[in-house]
């Protein structure tokens, strides 16, 4: 037969075919439409007999043409709710379907799509524990025919706008979602199912697992292309690492789940270059609060690992890697720049206990950063138990001193040159105030620095040493600096410091105990200690936790307790010159106390002890106990400026002195005594004394002794009690036995040229030539009294010098009778 008739033929057949088909489907519409509410109640039977819960459905479409060649079915209205609170579990605006007509002769029916329009699942359990999931099985069958029969399979699965909501009352937990678009196509080979899945999802509320916690994913919009694979037999579901989008960045995910009687799951996720904000919006609002008091701005690189039990009430195990380079990380005490660590937080430290924050660790190995111009780096940085978390790390930093300055800003201490090196060691618990700074320890070490006292106005060169802190002391080995003309090396150790300025605990007191030594001071280097203090300018803060701590660090200067053990070769303060200079002083608020000082000083030695208290600005009072021993009396003078006294000086004076003295006094800003100020009682001893060229004996040739050498007395010991009143200082009676004359004085003498009142005694003896001798040091004979007297009269003139006279009323006046009682 020739090849055209033969297609001829089978074009005619093809044709009579198509014809048939089309005439079997016009037959079909013809009588669905005529049978329409026949089939949605035949319809509405077998859903009421396969589903539990009420069922409704609306109208029902049947289109033959619409998808020609396949058959549209549509359902209108459908809803499927319990039978307690007649609540939907799904409601849908339209379920539609297209199928062929020769797949329904078939008796493996097949329907090609099924597609779910505007519809709502709410599946939820409530307080008391009723839950409407029992709607998701479908009734059993009880006929042998009916457990044979065949199904209906399904080849793709499409949803458009479906709310989802799941909520469990007793378990607190809400996920609520919509699917914006949902494809789903399934194919089967063997006992292999797999499942195509193409999604976009936006989050709404977000995955709350436990809503006190907050939820996940909120707000957050989720794409992806899934291929799911299930093994019918194994009944295991898995999927290779997929792309997913959230909010546009892309995640890869990879999972497996075993739904057998010991159900468990594993996921595995990994992402590029994400921000931390993007970061924070994935997580739950606990966590977003948690993260959210530090702040990153960069990108991370993640890798995480979920996997545990699908069963209820076991939590899964956590493993999060993350790594970032060149962040800027802010927090609220500073902000670091130029960031690089990776980390990895896992909730199972210990593998026999459960999976929770009481279990859990963040590690950081390495990090490095920029904190203002200092370079940070760290190792082993960890945090434990995040519901009491335990901190743990070692922070070491090299920089310049001025790079400290410029973070700390501290008013009372400017640093500028030189360079140090800093390290920081914790091992503790995180508290939300700064008590945890009491248990920081750490070292300082400094090299060649220049530090500004701004207070007191003194720069120190050349610092060079270590300061090490040890929970709430501070340990000062060695350091050594220059000021001026002096060298210095301090050790210290410090208590209660740090606990009590930096904690703010005031429990015990602060104290910072500090050993100078050195071998040379000029303490007329150190007189702005007399001085106003000076206010420090206000520099700009690097941030308010810094702030709050420099402000505390210029408390510990102002208002702490120091206490100053000194050492010193040889100590200058203008013309004083001594030698084994060792103190014992204390500074306070408002105060210095001496519990002992001395010195060798002119060939004797001086014990001291008192207090110095500021009572204004560049005013101090100074209460004073001094023991003095064989200081030659020349020096001494020399030393303290004469002590004020106009008539006579260290160029008049010789002899070892000897003495035990109480003293207030004033001190200027220059640290001076102020005379007026002066109060107290001196018992002394002067031994091989000698007054040379005084201006006051020369009066006396006026009256006496005219022929003899007042220009070069020595004198026998002479020693009483002075006491002083303001620069009125009372002479109690006093034997003056020299190599010239013999006399008694007792009486008032005035500092400042005014209220001097000294009366003389000069025994007839004095005018026998024979009893004295020039060669012959002379000896005391006592202070009885003599019965034959010249009495002479000292006071002052008009100009204030001393003028004698003599008076034929040998008494005192009656303030200077009181005095002599005092």
């Amino acid at each position: 037969m020739p090849v055209k008739k033969i297609l001829k033929k089978t074009a005619i057949g093809f044709l009579c075919l198509a014809g048939l088909y089309i005439l079997l489907l016009a037959g079909a519409g013809i009588y669905v439409n005529t049978q329409k509410e026949r089939i949605r109640n035949l319809i509405d039977v077998e859903l009421r007999e396969k589903l539990h819960g009420v069922v409704s459905i609306g109208d029902i479409d049947i289109s033959v043409w619409k998808h020609f060649p396949f058959i549209a079915f549509r359902i209108h209205d459908f809803t499927l709710s319990d039978s307690v609170y007649n609540k939907p579990i799904l409601r849908a605006k339209t379920m539609s379907t297209t199928f062929g007509l020769t797949g329904l002769l078939l008796s493996g029916k097949k329907i090609d799509d099924v597609i779910i329009e505007d519809a709502s699942f709410h599946l939820f359990t409530d307080s008391a524990g009723y839950s409407n999931k029992y709607l998701l099985n479908f009734k059993k069958k009880h006929s042998a025919s009916a457990a044979h029969s065949s199904g209906i399979e399904i080849r793709e699965v499409k949803i458009k706008n479906l709310n989802l909501l799941v909520e469990d009352a007793l378990k607190n937990k809400r996920i609520s979602l919509l699917v914006n678009a949902l494809d789903a196509s399934v194919t089967q080979t063997g006992r292999v199912m797999q499942i195509a899945v193409n999604e976009k999802i936006s989050m709404k509320n977000g995955l709350g697992f436990k809503l006190e916690k907050g939820s996940y994913l909120e707000d957050q919009i989720v794409e992806g292309n899934w291929l799911l694979k299930l093994n019918t037999d194994t009944k295991d579901l898995s999927f290779k690492r997929t792309p997913v989008s959230i909010n546009g960045h892309p995640f890869n995910l990879a999972g497996s789940f075993s739904f057998t009687a010991d159900p468990v799951f594993k996921l595995s996720l990994d992402t590029k270059a994400v921000s931390f904000s993007q970061v924070k919006e994935i997580v739950t609002e606990r966590i977003r609060q948690k993260i959210s008091k530090v702040n990153l701005a960069g990108i991370l690189d993640i890798e995480g690992l979920i996997e545990g039990s699908l069963l209820p009430g076991i939590k899964p195990y956590v493993s999060l890697n993350w790594k970032t380079e060149n962040s800027s990380l802010k927090t609220h005490i500073a902000e670091f720049t130029g960031c690089n660590f990776s980390g990895n937080f896992m909730n199972r430290v210990d593998k026999d206990s459960v999976n929770d924050d009481a279990n859990s660790r963040i590690v950081i190995p390495s990090f490095t950063g920029n904190w203002g111009e200092m370079k940070l780096a760290g190792k082993d940085i960890s945090l434990t138990n995040l519901v009491s978390p335990f901190l743990r790390f070692n922070i070491s930093s090299e920089c310049h001193l001025q790079s400290l300055d410029n973070l700390f800003s501290m008013k009372g201490l400017s640093f500028r040159e030189g360079t140090a090196k800093l390290n920081l060691f914790y091992s503790g618990i995180v508290t939300k105030d700064r008590s945890m700074l009491a248990e920081m320890e750490g070292k300082l070490s400094v090299s060649k620095g220049t530090v500004d006292y701004v207070p007191r106005g003194f720069t120190f060169t050349k610092c060079n040493g270590d300061i090490e802190f040890y929970k709430d002391s501070i340990h000062i080995p060695g350091f050594g600096c220059r000021y001026l003309k002096n060298e210095i090396h301090i050790s210290a150790e410090g208590k209660n410091i740090r606990r009590n300025f930096l904690a703010g605990e005031h429990t015990r007191q602060p104290e910072l105990k500090c050993i100078l030594q050195s071998p040379y001071l000029d303490l007329e280097d150190f007189r702005a200690l007399f001085a106003a203090k000076k206010q420090g300018a206000k520099k700009g803060r690097s941030g308010q936790g810094l702030t709050a701590l420099s402000n505390k660090f210029d408390n510990l200067i102002d208002h702490g307790i120091i206490r100053l053990l000194i050492k010193v070769g040889d100590i200058r303060h203008r013309n004083l010159l001594a030698k084994n200079f060792e103190g014992d002083i204390r500074f306070g608020t408002g105060y210095w106390e001496i519990p002992s000082l001395s010195m060798n000083l002119s060939g004797g030695y001086i014990r001291l002890l008192g207090k110095i208290d500021e009572t204004g600005n560049e005013k101090h009072t100074a209460r004073v106990k001094v023991n003095m021993k064989d200081v030659d009396v020349k020096k001494l003078f020399f030393a303290f400026d004469n002590f004020g006294l106009a008539d006579i000086s260290h160029k008049n004076l010789q002899g070892n002195f000897s003495t035990i003295a109480s003293i207030n006094a004033g001190i200027d800003g220059s640290g001076k005594f102020v005379p007026e100020s002066l109060s107290g009682v001196i018992d002394f001893s002067l031994k091989n004394g000698g007054l040379q060229n005084f201006a006051p004996l020369a009066h006396v040739k006026n009256y006496v002794f005219k022929k003899r050498n007042l220009e070069d007395v020595r004198f026998a010991e002479i020693k009483t009690r002075i006491s002083i009143s303001g620069t009125d200082m009372f002479i109690n009676r006093m034997e003056v036995e020299s190599n010239v004359f013999r006399l008694f004085l007792e009486g008032n003498y005035g500092l400042k040229g005014k209220n001097t009142d000294l009366l003389i005694q000069v025994p007839f003896n004095n005018f026998n030539k024979r009893n004295f001798s020039e060669e012959v040091m002379p000896v005391n004979k006592g202070i009885g009294k003599s019965p034959k007297n010249i009495w002479l009269r000292a006071r002052n003139n008009e100009e204030g010098k001393v003028k004698l006279t003599l008076t034929l009323n040998p008494k005192l006046k009656e303030t200077n009778k009181k005095k002599a009682k005092a």
